[in-house]
């Protein structure tokens, strides 16, 4: 099947079989696959956007692997550098919402952060340097929440992008219109 006459199936969901389907394929190589993931998101994390998208798909490629039956080496996790360009487009695009919101608050955050100072020479007044504190952990309190909600929101709409670049092979920008249906 070609990755442009991709049949996708839709249907009821059942969490907790999908749960117990997953600990049933790798419980007997746990650790294995404990070791994938850590590394996988350690080295994602180092670079985030450009390396995060082929430790994502290669973490998925391990996964797949077992699925089919085929035997899962430490060293699948870097067959994800194989669809590199594929990986690195979903992992962008994934980031750009996030950047457009994150640049305006942080612009926001300095202009309460300044004009919350507290003006004047001498010593700082208490009730000053309290409210100025208040101001800004209240700021940055709701600036943390705003982002963790979209940051979840976005996410959610990626869901099935690096998957659907591993198995099926499709691009990165395939992956992302595919899995939104």
């Amino acid at each position: 099947m070609t990755p442009d006459n991709t049949e996708f199936r839709t249907g009821v969901i059942q969490p907790v079989e999908c749960l117990k389907e997953g600990w049933a394929l790798i419980k007997d190589q746990y650790w294995l696959f404990l070791g994938i993931v850590v590394v996988g998101v350690l080295i994602g994390g180092a670079v985030p956007i450009v390396l995060i998208g082929p430790m994502l798909v290669g973490i998925y490629l391990c996964y797949f692997r077992r699925m089919r039956g085929e035997p899962v080496e430490f060293g699948n996790l870097f067959k994800g550098f194989d669809y590199f360009a594929q990986g690195l487009i979903a992992a962008l695009l994934q980031a750009i919402p996030m950047v457009i919101v994150i640049v305006p608050m942080y612009l926001i955050m300095v202009v309460v952060m300044m004009t919350s100072i507290p003006r004047g020479g001498g010593r700082m007044d208490p009730d000053a340097s309290s409210m100025f504190i208040f101001k800004f952990l209240g700021f940055e309190l709701v600036f943390v929440t705003i982002l963790l909600v979209l940051g979840i929101a976005i996410n959610i709409f990626f869901m099935f992008a690096f998957p659907l670049i591993a198995d099926r092979g499709l691009s990165g920008l395939d992956a992302v219109k595919h899995q939104s249906r």
